[in-house]
Formats: C-alpha cells, sequence, structure tokens
C-alpha cells in the first residue's frame, strides 16, 4: 500500500511547500489589508461593503495557519536545518538572521491584531486601543513584504517582481489616500 506521505514528499520538496505557503501567506496579507483599507476608505459601494469585512476577517485565519505552515516546514528540511527556535524566536536563525527575523515579528504582529479583534477581547478594550494595535496591519504588511522580497529564492523573476510591484503598489496607494483622507476629514 503506497504511503500518501512519502508520495507528496517525493513530488514537493520542502522548498516547494514552504515557498508555496510562504507566498499564500503574502497574498493573504496583501488582501487582509487591502479590505481594510478599502473598507476605511468608503470607497466600495456600500452593498458590497459588507462582503469586504467579511473577506477581510475570514483571510486572517488562513493567512496565519498558511504563515505557521511556512515556518514549520523549514524544520523539516535538510538543506537550511532550522530549529523550533530558528522559526518562532525573532533574530534567532544563523541563516540571514535580520530578514529572518522581521518575517518572524510580522506573524507576531498579526497575531495580536488578531487576537485583540475578537470580539470578547475588542469589548474589553477602548476603541482607541484597539484602533491604535490595528495600525500594526500596515508596518505587518511592509516586514512580510520585505521579508518576502529579500529572501524569496525566486523573487527575481519577471513574475515575482509583477506580483511584488502590483501588491507593494496598491497598499502603497491605498496607505496614502488613507493618509490623505485622515488628514482631510
Amino acid at each position: 500500500m503506497p504511503n500518501l506521505w512519502t508520495d507528496l514528499v517525493t513530488i514537493f520538496s520542502t522548498w516547494h511547500i514552504t515557498r508555496a505557503a510562504g507566498l499564500t501567506a503574502y497574498l493573504l496579507l496583501f488582501i487582509i489589508t487591502a479590505c481594510g483599507l478599502l473598507f476605511t476608505l468608503q470607497v466600495v459601494p456600500s452593498k458590497h461593503r459588507p462582503f469586504i469585512m467579511h473577506l477581510h476577517k475570514a483571510s486572517v485565519f488562513a493567512c496565519i495557519a498558511f504563515t505557521l505552515l511556512h515556518g514549520i516546514i523549514l524544520m523539516f528540511d535538510k538543506h537550511i536545518h532550522f530549529s523550533a527556535a530558528d522559526v518562532f524566536i525573532p533574530f534567532w536563525s544563523d541563516y540571514k538572521s535580520w530578514e529572518t527575523g522581521l518575517g518572524i515579528v510580522a506573524f507576531y504582529v498579526i497575531l495580536v491584531v488578531t487576537l485583540t479583534s475578537i470580539p470578547a477581547i475588542t469589548k474589553m478594550l477602548q476603541f482607541k486601543m484597539w484602533k491604535n494595535v490595528h495600525y500594526l496591519a500596515f508596518p505587518c504588511y511592509w516586514l512580510a513584504f520585505y521579508h518576502g522580497l529579500v529572501l524569496g529564492t525566486d523573487s527575481h523573476s519577471t513574475f515575482m517582481i509583477a506580483l511584488y510591484v502590483c501588491t507593494a503598489g496598491t497598499i502603497f496607494t491605498l496607505m496614502l489616500l488613507r493618509i490623505w483622507k485622515s488628514l482631510h476629514t
């Protein structure tokens, strides 16, 4: 009887799995950030706003799951030899410590933002505190962007450059609009 796990490991290397998980997590973080900005900018027609908010909230848990997969699978990689400490403690790893550490920090930031958005916890926080914690989503996005851009082994491919330019350009533009709106209202 064939072993499904063995078959999958021979087809997909840990590099393929961690890269796919990391890229998926990044795209989900892009969706989360873009939807949050679109919602606060109120540029989406009111009939579509509930969908934007649902997409914003629903994508968070998938993003966290794919980010965990991205890190955990590295503990099984035969070339990079990451330990649990390398995966979960920022700047612990000897492998490009700064870039790896910033990715881990981004993971913890998305966790904090998500935890403070759980209704039971949100009720305990003042709105201003919740909002200030939620602003951490912006540096979280840029940390994840930098992490993927610098560490991604295929970041120099035409497709990945186009993807990073489009996603980062969109977030940058939406952030500028958000700043402009807050200064003029």
